[in-house]
């Protein structure tokens, strides 16, 4: 079998695996030089920038604890470079959710607030750090 007949392949530095030359786009530039990542990965990272676009773009005071804490695991999960698949990536955001929930509710209560409450991002966002301030204590206590 000869260079021109074997199929050409291309490392994604996203998933790193190694696939073939199809599974790259071309780049919007025009010739034929390839997208450094695979077409699945592309499509990833766009549905979580489309994701993050989405929250951002509706009336930030509507939002509340719970959208807030629920969008930065969204955005931490798919922030680039995801090594884990897909049902590990949703076992770690169960298992931290379980974490930080009881953190949040009790963060948000002392602020007189409900996690579903309309507060804006600002406040939501306040409520949210004073919860992750608390993750390393409560998890050194158990």
């Amino acid at each position: 079998m000869n260079a021109a007949n074997s199929p050409q392949t291309k490392l994604c530095p996203s998933c790193r695996r190694k696939q073939p030359i199809d599974a790259f786009a071309l780049r919007e530039r025009g010739g034929t030089a390839r997208q450094s990542w695979c077409r699945a990965c592309f499509r990833d990272i766009k549905r979580a920038n489309r994701a993050t676009d989405l929250l951002l773009s509706d009336d930030p005071a509507a939002l509340s604890v719970e959208e807030v804490a629920i969008a930065t695991l969204v955005i931490a999960a798919t922030t680039p470079p995801v090594t884990s698949t897909p049902g590990d990536l949703a076992n770690e955001a169960v298992d931290t959710w379980r974490v930080v929930y009881p953190l949040l509710r009790t963060a948000a209560a002392g602020h007189g607030l409900t996690l579903t409450q309309p507060v804006g991002w600002p406040a939501a966002s306040q409520v949210l750090a004073e919860a992750n301030a608390q993750i390393p204590t409560e998890t050194e206590t158990t």
